[in-house]
């Protein structure tokens, strides 16, 4: 095997959303001097998300190379089928190991910050911080345990996990306040791995910033100037208060981590998922009931039943959040949405958000699921005529791998500017809900990200964006950089074409040893209240 005799060192940063629609005119007009630099300097282009492209599962791609049917993970929600509950995912959900285990294996140090579905942390050669899907700052989120408190001590506050508008309501009608909150994400985080850079020269580091995301879903009215929202001020401000800010920070972490890791470091931007204009908001369960594929529970007084009368009369006195504690509210609300479904008599049900995932009953024939497949795609909003089921994918048409059991039957890829939900309020029957201006969620997930990659042996490609790859395609391009082993059973290719001196790099050398993984284990009550709270703050549910 040819090496190149130097340590071989990866600085990453991760921008959850991140789209060329709205980054590319900004490089242009010089508001992103730092990464248009790193894209003139090296290759870019467009990375191609998971189906479906949502957070979880498409940095958990990035994290193992492989497709959800392998590593087990395809949306913050998993669904057991056989106790006919959902619970939230985490780290130990996934089915195969992640790149970090994979350069601690080899005994490389490695830092990790602010990544989904990385908690519980997992034991690394290095320092982990846990992102999106932590409960609250008082649980362990930090690798080692005692990072925690030496961020306490270092940045002066606690790590902010939007705490604060969970407590007073969110942030979506206040503008000001909405920007200062995403500012402190930023310079958090950013503070966060620079201290990590100051305290050693870490072979692999990856920083995500959260925040382009939690930002792009209530302002993306102020970033595309064609929605009828769009404020030319306010698109000012969020450019000066948000995205100046974060390419300063792209500098900033830039030059440290040349400084702390060496000159010849690559260096790689990505995103997990692009973004798009967020229009209808479709009830999977509503159409599956008037379809007849749906059956919902007739019993006129179950005990569901009751305790749905007893909550809306405890809601209406406000007497709820007094008399029954946070965590069994949670658990009695899930418990209703399952007993709301008579499951025998029901061909299909969803547990949906922004893509469709429909749960197929186990004697379904070949014919009804052909049935139900031609309805989905005669289905159209009647407002205008739009096709509202852009694809319908059976799981096998997708994913391959050990965790296949764990998906959907059927995968349903909405229209453009279209999310599916899955509530169960069959009184109400609504089918469509239009996205209003003030909504949390105008701007929503598609599939087309970013990325960028600079360095040695990298090609300059001009004009940018002619690259493309996939998602999957990460984690066995930065090994195989690396002079590393990649894993066999990776879906992932290596992107040769990247690298303009292809003799400098040793041959592709895969490792096809087993490797164990402890089995899945369930978060508490607790902790998963914590969690849906604040994915229901963040819109996400």
């Amino acid at each position: 095997m040819t090496s190149t005799n130097r340590k071989r060192r990866i600085f990453c940063v991760g921008l959850d959303g991140g789209t060329w629609s709205v980054l590319r005119p900004l490089m242009t007009a010089g508001h992103m001097p730092n990464l248009a630099a790193l894209a003139e300097r090296g290759i870019s282009g467009t990375l191609h998300s998971t189906i479906p492209p949502i957070t979880p599962a498409a940095w958990s791609t990035f994290m193992t190379g492989c497709n959800p049917g392998k590593h087990g993970i395809f949306d913050f929600q998993g669904h057991d089928r056989q106790k006919r509950e959902t619970y939230f995912v985490n780290a130990t959900s996934l089915r195969v190991p992640t790149l970090w285990q994979i350069l601690s294996e080899h005994g490389r140090r490695v830092a990790v910050v602010d990544l989904p579905v990385t908690y519980p942390p997992p034991p690394i050669n290095g320092v982990l911080i846990s992102g999106l899907m932590t409960p609250n700052r008082e649980t362990i989120f930090t690798h080692p345990p005692a990072l925690r408190n030496e961020l306490k001590a270092r940045l002066g506050y606690e790590w902010p996990l939007l705490h604060e508008e969970e407590e007073r309501g969110s942030f979506q009608g206040d503008f000001a306040g909405f920007l200062e909150q995403m500012h402190l994400f930023i310079s958090s985080r950013i503070e966060a791995m620079l201290h990590l850079l100051e305290k050693e020269a870490w072979d692999f580091t990856f920083l995500q910033f959260q925040c382009v995301d939690f930002l792009q879903h209530p302002f993306w009215k102020y970033l595309e100037a064609t929605h009828p929202a769009f404020h030319l001020d306010r698109h000012q401000e969020v450019i000066r208060q948000f995205f100046i800010p974060l390419d300063e920070a792209l500098g900033r972490l830039l030059t440290a981590a040349r400084r702390s890791m060496g000159e010849e470091t690559l260096m790689v931007v990505l995103s997990d998922h692009g973004f798009q204009r967020h229009c209808v908001r479709v009830e999977l369960n509503h159409w599956l009931h008037q379809e007849g594929f749906l059956a919902p529970q007739i019993q006129a007084r179950t005990l569901w039943m009751r305790w749905a009368e007893t909550i809306r009369k405890l809601d209406v006195l406000e007497l709820r959040k007094k008399l029954i504690h946070k965590s069994r509210q949670k658990a009695m609300a899930r418990s209703l949405r399952k007993q709301c479904i008579d499951h025998e008599r029901s061909l299909a049900y969803a547990i949906s958000s922004f893509w469709g995932y429909l749960y197929l009953n186990p004697q379904a024939s070949p014919r009804d699921l052909r049935r139900l497949e031609d309805k989905l795609r005669e289905w159209r909003d009647p407002q205008d005529g739009t096709k509202i089921v852009k694809s319908i994918f059976r799981r096998e048409q997708l994913y391959h791998g050990q965790a296949l059991d764990r998906l959907p039957d059927l995968i349903l890829e909405p229209a453009p500017g279209y999310t599916f939900s899955s509530k169960t309020y069959f009184r109400d029957g609504r089918l469509f809900s239009p996205v209003i201006t003030d909504d949390f969620h105008v701007g929503t997930h598609e599939r087309e990200g970013i990325f960028v990659v600079a360095g040695p042996e990298v090609r300059n490609a001009e004009p940018w964006l002619r690259a493309e790859a996939d998602l999957q395609d990460m984690m066995p391009t930065l090994l195989h950089w690396m002079e590393l082993p990649v894993p066999g059973y990776c879906d992932g290719q290596i992107r040769h074409e990247w690298f303009d001196h292809a003799e400098v790099l040793p041959r592709v050398v895969y490792d096809d040893s087993a490797r164990e993984i402890a089995g899945e284990v369930r978060l508490s009550e607790s902790e998963q209240s914590e969690i849906e709270r604040r994915l229901k703050t963040l819109g996400y549910m």
